[in-house]
């Protein structure tokens, strides 16, 4: 993704962004990118356990900024109190990645089955990413954050369903399960809140 922070961001309707929605989603492509550079950039081993965790904190620090962002500017309610349980949510569990990662980093797993992990994770965070870069600005930033959200959760339960695949350490299969349901539940959330005319 070649975008600057100061960018500014594409319109999906015809005539002027307001204010508001430039400035949030200005904020928002520049979460998107350190959140694609903080992944690609981290430093992996020959654990996949560590290796995911590496990767996965700074996606859910992606989804901590941007629920931030959101809550400068909304007034709609439940994308309030949605956004604010991101940002509860997330925190926990990257406290919890932060705790195992050292015992975690102890599960080696082979050469080729590394291998396979990367590319296979590459793919879903790239696709994440695109998507992502892609995304068009409207004035109806409850709607973009939304569905920002959307294409975020969708990209981390992917990695984690890839990530199981392999042997990983035992207290990570279980954050994995974990983290499968609780954004299984937040996508059934959005899609509810979606439908609210107030929260276009």
């Amino acid at each position: 993704m070649n975008r600057q922070c100061h960018t500014h961001a594409r319109s999906s309707e015809s005539g002027q962004l307001s204010h508001v929605a430039k400035d949030y989603m200005d904020a928002f492509f520049c979460i998107v990118e350190q959140m694609m550079n903080d992944m690609m950039r981290a430093a992996l081993c020959g654990s996949i356990s560590h290796n995911f965790i590496v990767q996965m904190i700074p996606h859910h620090e992606a989804a901590i900024g941007m629920s931030e962002n959101i809550l400068r500017y909304t007034t709609c309610m439940p994308v309030q109190t949605f956004a604010e349980s991101v940002i509860g949510e997330q925190s926990e569990s990257i406290a919890q990645m932060q705790s195992i990662l050292q015992e975690c980093s102890m599960q080696c797993n082979s050469e080729q089955d590394v291998r396979r992990y990367q590319c296979e994770a590459d793919q879903v965070m790239n696709a994440m990413f695109e998507e992502l870069s892609r995304m068009c600005a409207s004035n109806r930033i409850n709607a973009d954050y939304l569905r920002a959200m959307m294409i975020h959760h969708r990209g981390g339960i992917a990695l984690c369903e890839c990530t199981l695949r392999y042997d990983l350490c035992p207290q990570l299969r279980t954050m994995l399960r974990e983290m499968i349901m609780s954004q299984r539940k937040d996508m059934q959330q959005m899609r509810r809140i979606l439908r609210c005319a107030g929260c276009q």
